[in-house]
């Protein structure tokens, strides 16, 4: 089974969707129009943006005095925490009804959020990031009830991996070349807070409510079974290791005597990676998850080693791309791997918390253990966490491949 089926399947659990007759790059739209699905992609993908963004924001706050080396990873932690918990508690607790009401003020808490966070220092600051966690994850709900709903979601979510990807290089060069040297960090967020008020005004483009789902009216937690627990906290891991690393890029190649410029530039050149990795995803779709994963974790290590120990610009900039090419790459892989790990399907529907509680866990463990005067930490960590990761995905795709083994000879 391909990945776009696997994903295909899980998300469509429970809807008895007859196969699909259209071949069009969004067919079987399931009751929305294009504009629709244009209109909440766009607000999701603005609201994610700023995860890949953190570098060239984070690191100038820290610069001007307003974050300590530290409160680099708890803020990005808090963010990241923030929309995890608003979308899990979305799911807990909302309907999907009044979607236009709920988008307008998800963008609006966003919008203010931002603008504090230009004004703000320190506890004011991390603060205002945690509620732009909030307003970002209650706009990924609305995008994660529509992929339930379509009977392809995998098309929409290469699309949109790929949007995203393609809107931060865009942002991140313009933030480089323009915003950052005359405005400073205040200039990056008073950008975002731009996006968050285009958002309110996509909102009236996207649906006023989806049809609920089988299962809708009596809501309740499934839990997976032991391995399918195992192989969320792999995931939950891997996310870990690359945001512990990605939000430290700044002050790392300061440590490194390098400008903040090349390190702005190195930074965009990972973000075109990002592009490339969504898209070999897609085209090699039918690639064994457990090969993909055990790949990109190998390669990042090999990142981490030329970023912490090689010589010279070349050596911090290969380093950088590589694993930006592979924290595109590997999610395309999660789903198929959490499929075989927990054949109940109940790990894999629970793959997006797993992610976002990644990266919010990674910064927070490598702000306890950096120090003001280096970095250094933040490679040692992210080594460390994706070394577990591929440790669990290990144990847990070799009991499912044993048992299988033995239900074949049975």
């Amino acid at each position: 089974m391909s990945n776009r089926d696997v994903i295909s399947a899980v998300m469509g659990e429970g809807l008895n969707r007859p196969e699909p007759l259209a071949t069009s790059a969004l067919d079987d739209l399931r009751g929305f129009t294009r504009t629709q699905i244009a209109a909440v992609m766009s607000v999701s993908v603005i609201a994610s943006l700023v995860g890949a963004l953190q570098p060239l924001l984070l690191g100038p706050l820290a610069a001007a005095g307003r974050l300590t080396l530290a409160e680099i990873g708890r803020t990005a932690m808090l963010e990241a925490l923030g929309m995890a918990l608003a979308v899990a508690g979305a799911g807990a607790f909302l309907r999907p009804r009044r979607l236009r009401v709920m988008i307008v003020a998800a963008a609006i808490i966003s919008t203010l959020a931002n603008g504090l966070t230009m004004i703000g220092q320190h506890e004011v600051v991390l603060a205002a990031r945690f509620t732009t966690g909030i307003g970002a994850g209650i706009m990924l709900w609305v995008w994660t009830g529509m992929l339930t709903r379509v009977a392809l979601p995998a098309r929409l979510v290469a699309i949109f991996v790929t949007v995203q990807s393609v809107g931060a290089l865009a942002l991140s060069s313009m933030f480089s070349a323009t915003i950052m040297p005359r405005f400073g960090a205040s200039g990056g967020y008073a950008c975002l807070m731009l996006g968050s008020a285009l958002s309110a005004l996509l909102a009236f483009a996207a649906p006023k409510a989806y049809q609920a789902l089988a299962g809708e009216a009596n809501p309740g937690f499934r839990a997976p079974s032991g391995r399918g627990f195992a192989g969320l906290l792999a995931v939950l891991l891997h996310q870990a290791a690359i945001m512990a690393f990605w939000v430290y890029v700044l002050p790392l190649g300061r440590d490194r005597g390098f400008s903040d410029s090349f390190v702005a530039l190195t930074v965009s050149l990972g973000l075109a990676a990002q592009v490339a990795g969504g898209l070999s995803a897609t085209f090699l779709a039918k690639l064994d998850a457990r090969i993909a994963l055990y790949v990109s974790i190998a390669a990042s290590l090999a990142a981490l080693y030329l970023i912490g120990f090689g010589s010279g610009t070349g050596n911090f900039a290969l380093g950088v791309v590589m694993i930006a090419f592979f924290w595109m790459f590997a999610p395309a892989y999660q789903m198929p791997y959490l499929l075989a790990t927990d054949p109940s399907k109940r790990a894999a529907m629970q793959m997006i918390s797993a992610q976002l509680l990644g990266l919010s866990s990674g910064p927070a463990i490598v702000s306890l253990v950096v120090v003001d005067n280096g970095a250094a930490g933040a490679t040692q960590v992210s080594a460390g966490l994706f070394a577990i990761a591929a440790v669990l995905i290990a144990l847990t795709t070799g009991v499912a491949s044993r048992r299988r083994s033995a239900s074949a000879t049975g």
